[in-house]
């Protein structure tokens, strides 16, 4: 029954916030400036950890298996028990490889290519909705639950809705709803999507970050 409550009051938050909360426009209406130093539009990194990918990870799988592990823990949107239509992230992961994973907060309004530009300027790599979830799943602890996490990955990657007015693409998204104000880990997490179009506000989200670590090699006399 809370459960049900929740996936109204995401319903209906989720489209406020469409409507009201951030500034989402047409791809006509978008102006970019190169002007402004991209390292004053975001802090630096916080809740670092490293991630080894599992020896069972599997790309095509990665969905259906943890929504089939983890479905009581969260609110999902449509499509997204649907593997086929994220199969195209930019970086699929490979098992055993190793990744510095961390998280960059927004400190002004930015696009989704400023935020795409930044990334990789820290020498980030896209892994789209299945490096999102195994973040979650192999580091929850340390994911910040007072925002979104957004994961970002180039707009022809991304999740593509035929139904809407424009030709608009989705950036993965994963945020906690607090169902206790006396209990903050009392809730659940919510596993979603927002438009590439929109632009980010500073209170809204933060970026998570998935750097490849080199491999380590070990000398044995």
């Amino acid at each position: 029954m809370i459960r049900n409550f929740l996936l109204s009051l995401f319903a209906i938050g989720f489209f406020f916030c469409l409507n009201g909360c951030l500034v989402s426009k047409s791809p006509k209406e978008i102006v970019f400036s190169d002007s402004v130093d991209l390292n004053k539009k975001f802090g630096m990194p916080i809740n670092q950890f490293d991630l080894i990918v599992p020896a069972s990870y599997s790309h095509n799988f990665q969905l259906k298996l943890f929504l089939a592990k983890y479905d009581t823990a969260f609110i999902i949107s449509p499509y997204y028990n649907i593997d086929s239509c994220f199969k195209n992230a930019s970086n699929n992961l490979v098992a055993n490889q190793k990744y510095s994973v961390s998280f960059y907060p927004i400190l002004q309004t930015v696009t989704s290519e400023e935020c795409i530009a930044f990334l990789n300027s820290q020498n980030s790599v896209f892994v789209n909705v299945q490096g999102l979830t195994l973040a979650w799943e192999l580091g929850n602890k340390k994911f910040p639950t007072d925002k979104w996490i957004l994961s970002f990955d180039e707009a022809k990657n991304l999740l593509k809705d035929p139904n809407l007015k424009y030709d608009y693409h989705y950036i993965p998204i994963m945020g906690f709803k607090h169902i206790d104000d006396m209990n903050l880990e009392k809730g659940l997490w919510q596993l979603g999507y927002y438009s590439f179009v929109t632009h980010w506000k500073p209170y809204f989200a933060y970026l998570i970050s998935f750097k490849l670590k080199p491999e380590t090699t070990i000398n044995i006399e």
